[in-house]
């Protein structure tokens, strides 16, 4: 695929280890509810702040095609 790159996109990439897309559903919905019993364990094991909706398609292009940059 050298010498494509993406123009556009939406939502951030699910974290490692998350469990798939069923995992992602129940962390995305765990970091949203403050009284989620895992909530807090899931801000700690995320590290950061996570915004789901965040895309950015210059690192899209750079994690998809690192030989061009």
């Amino acid at each position: 695929m050298a010498g494509r790159l993406r123009i556009g996109g939406e939502n951030a990439c699910p974290p490692e280890d998350v469990g798939g897309a069923p995992g992602y559903e129940e962390f995305l919905d765990a970091l949203a509810d403050l009284d989620n019993s895992e909530h807090d364990e899931l801000k700690a094991w995320i590290g950061s702040s996570f915004d789901p909706t965040a895309f950015a398609v210059a690192n899209a292009n750079q994690r998809l095609t690192p030989e061009m940059f």
